[in-house]
């Protein structure tokens, strides 16, 4: 792998719609970019923070838990670093 020269931020939504396919399809870019070269970010940008769907009960709901889960989880299963929480603020 190529020595990270810049950082990047990816603004994605995959904690607010936690399914499969949209996990796949952000994932993606994370990775793509990382194998770049490049210092990933992963935030999540749902644009309203206080709702997140959650696929048993096909709604809305306000507890954050299942989709934080799956989001962790997702972005483990795709890359080691993209999914690694940072102990620092991103800047």
């Amino acid at each position: 792998m190529r020595k990270k020269t810049q950082d990047i931020r990816c603004l994605q939504m995959i904690g607010t719609f936690p399914l499969r396919g949209v996990a796949w399809d952000y994932c993606k870019y994370a990775v793509g970019l990382e194998q770049l070269g490049l210092e990933v970010y992963y935030l999540e940008d749902s644009g309203d923070p206080t709702y997140a769907f959650v696929p048993s009960t096909e709604t809305f709901e306000v507890d954050p838990d299942y989709g934080a889960a799956f989001l962790q989880e997702s972005l483990a299963a795709f890359s080691e670093t993209v999914g690694t929480p940072r102990k620092e603020p991103v800047k």
